[in-house]
């Protein structure tokens, strides 16, 4: 479940996620090692957030490429409160940082970008890119809020997984600064960092993501709450639009040596089949366009 509203005199804005089960389908879709499974999902969560920022919002797209061992993160939130999301590397090998933890940056690589794609309804589209600060995901949209949209603000995202691999909490919270923010607003803000510091572990033992807000902010006032969920809206013609970009002989040797291919779709996993037949009305397709496109 995520949380909108306004706190401090109503001079931030905050914005919370439990987003456990969102992480949990994403896990067990993608088979991903525990720094994938953590890394994938401070993004999702965060975005998740992101969605909630503007009812005009279609559609926001995000990438962080950190050129580490991990590959790039990809995050797609849609309108319809569901978002999806990969990472090029599922199965990145466990690294441990110096403090015992699951070494995220050392997966994630801090040379590099992020960026934001935002489709708004009826609005020309809004893009977005920073460098990457730390390969923390956290500490780099909190860059990102601050030099793309210059709205300062406080990003912490977690990730709590067993050692199993399974999720055993995952969160996030953002805090904005609105422009009429006092300077006691500000230190206030800064001092309640350690408490929002060890989101998932908080959500282990209180799963409201609203009793943390409110434990910290005890002038909250809810706007509004969404149920934001995991959901793919692949489908086989999708796929189908894939295969039509290869070649007419690609299709021909295909067909011949493996009689049929599978393919993936990277946002979920989902495997679609083509058999022969398939791939054979595939290249009668690819040869009439041809034919139509010399005519």
């Amino acid at each position: 479940m995520a949380i909108r509203g306004l706190a401090l005199n109503n001079e931030i804005r905050v914005y919370g996620i439990n987003s456990t089960a969102i992480i949990r389908k994403a896990q067990k879709k993608h088979q991903s090692t525990p720094c994938a499974s953590a890394a994938l999902g401070r993004v999702l969560s965060i975005v998740a957030l992101m969605g909630m920022m503007s009812n005009e919002q279609k559609q926001i797209i995000s990438t962080i490429n950190g050129n580490g061992p991990l590959g790039a993160i990809h995050a797609h939130y849609q309108a319809n409160h569901t978002i999806r999301g990969y990472v090029d590397n599922p199965q990145v090998a466990i690294k441990i940082n110096e403090h015992h933890k699951l070494g995220i940056k050392e997966v994630v690589g801090s040379e590099g970008t992020l960026s934001v794609m935002i489709n708004y309804d009826l609005k020309q589209d809004y893009y977005g890119m920073t460098n990457l600060i730390s390969g923390e995901i956290s500490e780099d949209y909190a860059y990102y809020f601050a030099s793309s949209e210059q709205i300062p603000s406080v990003v912490s995202a977690g990730v709590l997984v067993d050692k199993d691999g399974s999720i055993i909490s995952s969160g996030a919270l953002i805090l904005q600064l609105l422009p009429n923010a006092s300077e006691k607003t500000i230190n206030y803000l800064e001092n309640c960092l350690p408490k929002i510091n060890n989101l998932s572990k908080t959500l282990q033992n209180d799963p409201q993501i609203s009793h943390l807000i409110k434990s910290i902010f005890d002038d909250f006032i809810p706007l509004d709450e969404v149920a934001i969920k995991f959901n793919c809206p692949c489908t086989k013609d999708d796929m189908y639009a894939k295969i039509m970009t290869l070649s007419i002989e690609d299709l021909l040797e295909i067909k011949e040596e493996d009689h049929g291919m599978e393919v993936i779709c990277p946002w979920c996993s989902t495997k679609y089949h083509f058999n022969e037949k398939d791939l054979t009305q595939l290249i009668k397709t690819k040869v009439n366009h041809q034919k139509n496109d010399q005519q």
